[in-house]
């Protein structure tokens, strides 16, 4: 017990740290506001492709958005080296509001499945320089090499948190409401993480512009894969990470599909998944109506629903943890 007080204490000791550096307390609130979104994000893209497509559409789609950002973030990350990194975070931020915001009114209006599949692809990608970028600031905001320990503390313990409270939050909104109000929460939540950026105040340096010439790009992105090449053990931590996150990503779909199925929801998720206003025809011969939000009348919902929903809003938190682990694993690496 002794043991788990001392490390409570540190914690604490951590956060009060970060708390009482302005700068690093705005971007820790932007780092957490982002990844919260993020994981919301996760769970909401992929219920909503389960009831456009089924189980290949998750899996697909899944695939469609990892795929390029994992692709794209190495040279997205450099976009932290040559321009402010305060600028990088919230020029993110911007475009992920757009692009999210913008799925949100394809779900609300119904529009066709591959548009609100192409929105959410951009903006997995316009994702990635945003981790690198808060990464790399954070030294230049502690004062003390004590503060910087801190905060690369409080970093990962905010995104632990978030790996469950995005789920939670998706979870909570897809059992009151919509898919569209998760994607309309998530922009709301990326928004406010670019406010905080805004915040941030750093005094910047002259330093010397470096042109983007394509040997340069080639050549620091080559170097890292020859330093693996130079030491085995990195080559063999780069092959676990890569287990892992390839472990995670398969079992992120693999809960979707089991919740839906298991719970009995997957019928009702393919109702509600972006049909124009008209009537569905149920197993029971029944028609039953669907609203342009793709929710059924709350009068004619089955018996028993609530509960159903209390256990998939708990299924969708387990979903965003294992999909936290795999991108975690996936920026680690």
């Amino acid at each position: 017990m002794s043991d788990v007080g001392t490390r409570f204490r540190d914690s604490l000791s951590a956060f009060a740290s970060v708390w009482r550096n302005a700068n690093l307390r705005w971007l820790e609130l932007a780092w957490g506001a982002s990844v919260v979104a993020q994981y919301a994000y996760l769970v909401a893209v992929s219920v909503y492709a389960y009831g456009v497509g089924g189980e290949k559409a998750v899996g697909l789609l899944f695939l469609a958005r990892l795929l390029p950002a994992a692709l794209i973030s190495p040279f997205a990350g450099m976009l932290g080296d040559r321009y402010p990194r305060e600028r990088v975070l919230f020029l993110t931020n911007v475009t992920r509001v757009v692009l999210v915001m913008a799925s949100a009114v394809g779900v609300f209006a119904d529009a066709n499945a591959w548009i609100v599949y192409g929105l959410s692809i951009a903006a997995t990608i316009a994702t990635t320089p945003f981790r690198s970028s808060q990464a790399a600031l954070t030294p230049g905001l502690a004062s003390t090499p004590e503060e910087l320990t801190a905060a690369n503390a409080v970093a990962s313990g905010v995104e632990s948190v978030a790996v469950f409270a995005g789920p939670a939050l998706a979870g909570l909104l897809l059992a009151l409401a919509s898919t569209g109000a998760v994607f309309t929460a998530t922009a709301v939540l990326v928004a406010i993480s670019a406010f905080f950026v805004v915040l941030i105040r750093v005094e910047h340096e002259e330093r010397p512009r470096r042109e983007l010439a394509a040997s340069t790009i080639a050549a620091e992105r080559l170097a890292g894969f020859t330093v693996l090449g130079q030491h085995p053990s990195l080559r063999v931590m780069l092959l676990l990470l890569t287990a892992q996150t390839t472990l995670f990503g398969a079992l992120q779909v693999f809960i979707v599909v089991m919740a839906l199925d298991l719970l009995a929801l997957g019928g009702q998720v393919r109702d509600r998944a972006g049909h124009a206003q008209g009537a569905v025809k149920h197993p029971n011969g029944e028609a039953q109506t669907i609203d342009g939000r793709g929710r059924q009348p709350l009068d004619r919902e089955p018996p028993g629903n609530e509960s159903a929903r209390s256990l998939s809003n708990s299924t969708s938190t387990a979903c965003g943890s294992a999909a936290g682990a795999s991108l975690s694993a996936a920026a680690a690496c």
